[in-house]
């Protein structure tokens, strides 16, 4: 199973960068790297093509220009195009998830089923940015993109999907905005 943090987001509502805030002593990519490294046999960075620069200590996967407008759909999109998968995706944007949140959606996998992802907390939906794509999600992501949909979450309950309610539920928290952060941390 490869790795795949989601990086490259503008982090407009945020004011800067998600993947450089610290926490702990460590930047949230690499937090996030570390915690793929422990369940995956390669991890990449998606990232829009002007940011690679700024990742120099991991293997990065640019979004393609061309898809711009369609949000972290590129970045799992252009995975697959390199490797045909399973991938392991995970948003840079949740301090609180620990290698057990990890381990627990891993185990919960379901093969027969495209997608394995946890459900967002107090909802019955699935949280596309801590999910495992399995690998005939590929063509079901290009099939997707052809229709013109631009969300996996959409894509997600199109497909059909393993729920998974995390056992932390508290770890199933992104940020967007300073507030949010100082919320969750």
């Amino acid at each position: 199973m490869y790795g795949l943090i989601l990086a490259g987001g503008y982090s407009s509502r945020m004011g800067t960068d998600k993947a450089f805030i610290s926490h702990k002593g460590e930047l949230r990519y690499r937090h996030t790297a570390r915690l793929l490294d422990a369940c995956c046999t390669s991890v990449y960075l998606s990232c829009r093509h002007e940011q690679e620069v700024l990742f120099q200590d991991i293997q990065t996967i640019a979004d393609d220009p061309i898809l711009s407008d369609t949000g972290p759909l590129n970045g799992v999109v252009q995975a697959f195009r390199q490797h045909p998968g399973p991938w392991l995706v995970l948003g840079v944007d949740y301090p609180l998830l620990t290698s057990e949140d990890l381990e627990q959606l891993i185990q919960a996998r379901e093969k027969q089923n495209p997608v394995t992802a946890f459900l967002t907390p107090g909802t019955a939906l699935p949280e596309p940015l801590l999910a495992v794509y399995e690998s005939d999600c590929g063509k079901l992501l290009e099939t997707c993109l052809a229709r013109g949909n631009a969300s996996l979450r959409q894509f997600i309950l199109q497909v059909g999907f393993n729920a998974v309610n995390a056992r932390n539920p508290d770890h199933i928290q992104s940020f967007d905005t300073p507030e949010s952060w100082d919320r969750i941390v």
